[in-house]
């Protein structure tokens, strides 16, 4: 999917529905709160997507481990991967949640 995992889609099926989801909301966003909203909206949308990444991830751990994720190290088993990939989610969880408390702390309404 290439540069489309930069927005939370991962897979063919997560575009059918992110994109226009994103195509849509963010420019109404926009007409409704400025770019105060589009980053809002952005920061939200990133924290949910991210969190429901770590909670996948966490279940993939304890189902079956014949999927390999698409990582370049081949020195990590499978699990590993699988730890890896819910740590990195969680700090990108971490990090729009900051963000987004940033952004509402800073909101003049």
């Amino acid at each position: 999917m290439g540069l489309l995992r930069y927005v939370g889609i991962y897979v063919l099926g997560d575009a059918f529905v992110l994109v226009p989801f994103l195509i849509i909301f963010l420019p109404i966003m926009y007409l409704v709160r400025g770019w105060w909203g589009v980053a809002i909206t952005w920061c939200v949308y990133m924290f949910i997507r991210n969190f429901i990444e770590i909670i996948y991830w966490l279940f993939q751990q304890f189902g079956d481990k014949s999927y390999r994720p698409p990582f370049q190290f081949k020195k990590f088993d499978n699990n590993q991967l699988y730890i890896i990939y819910q740590l990195l989610n969680t700090v990108h969880c971490t990090i729009y949640a900051v963000l987004l408390i940033l952004l509402l702390t800073n909101l003049n309404v």
